[in-house]
């Protein structure tokens, strides 16, 4: 049997991430044009330092855009995680099994061998849209 190839992707790259890049630039322009100025208070550096720190923190996001995703073709199952990809046969996948976990959902992966598979929580779906795409391809899932 053919299915369509699912796949899902997971990137660093993101309004939100430029909307904190753009915010940090533009509290660090704001308190260095204070009127008492960045040299006239301890406050003021401080202010400056920690929006230059979002700003930073924003940027290297942007830069490393680190990816995590899932690709579900006929006959395999993949996972990648920044470097790391994993290439599973659909046939080896004994079981899925949703673990829910503060802040969110975990799904490990046990395998026709015995080994558990804990797949990394930045490549995964919404728990209910993965869980129908493993049962269409007949993996059993476990709540």
């Amino acid at each position: 049997m053919r299915f369509d190839v699912y796949e899902y992707r997971n990137q660093g790259r993101h309004p939100g991430t430029y909307l904190a890049f753009g915010l940090g630039l533009a509290i660090c322009h704001l308190v260095t044009r204070a009127p008492a100025g960045v040299g006239g208070s301890l406050e003021g550096t401080l202010q400056a330092v920690m929006a230059l720190g979002l700003a930073l923190f924003a940027l290297a996001i942007l830069a490393l855009n680190p990816a995590a995703g899932l690709r579900i073709r006929d006959g395999w199952f993949e996972v990648f995680s920044g470097p790391d990809l994993q290439r599973i046969p659909l046939a080896r996948i004994r079981r899925a099994t949703r673990v829910r976990r503060w802040p969110g959902t975990v799904w490990r992966l046990e395998l026709s061998d015995g080994t558990v598979l804990e797949l990394p929580p930045g490549a995964l779906p919404r728990p209910d849209r993965l869980a129908r795409e493993f049962r269409a391809r007949g993996v059993p899932v476990s709540p």
